[in-house]
């Protein structure tokens, strides 16, 4: 069975608490350079767009421009690469996200199963289990 994505416009709006929590969780497997770098980038990310299909969620990222975010909080690595995968349990549920970074910076997370469908995107008793880091 195939679903179509409606991919809608990116629009202003935050960051759900359980995504806060999954980056906050990322940043504290990254060494100490990194994850002030990813912590740094997070302020200039305006524009957020969540794509959402029965079996998992997308959430991509957007700078208002993007050379707005300084060079020194950018990764050194420039191309599209995965930055981390993160496991971590939600209410019960396990959840595991993938963190893709592009142009040096954080741009895509994606999460299975989707939250959305399950929690609302709240946080319910949410535990790290593990991160696996490719920086």
């Amino acid at each position: 069975m195939f679903f179509r994505k409606k991919v809608p416009k990116p629009k202003v709006q935050p960051l759900l608490e359980i995504e806060k929590k999954i980056i906050d969780s990322a940043c504290s497997g990254l060494d100490v350079k990194n994850a002030e770098k990813l912590k740094g980038q997070l302020p200039y990310f305006k524009f957020l767009n969540r794509i959402s299909v029965p079996s998992a969620i997308d959430v991509e990222l957007y700078p208002e421009t993007l050379s707005s975010i300084p060079g020194d909080l950018l990764f050194e690595r420039r191309d599209e690469f995965l930055m981390a995968t993160v496991k971590f349990r939600n209410n019960g549920i396990l959840y595991t996200t993938r963190m893709i970074t592009v142009l040096g910076g954080l741009f895509y997370l994606r999460t299975k199963p989707n939250y959305l469908n399950t929690l609302n995107g709240e946080l319910n008793n949410f535990e790290f289990i593990k991160m696996e880091t490719y920086l």
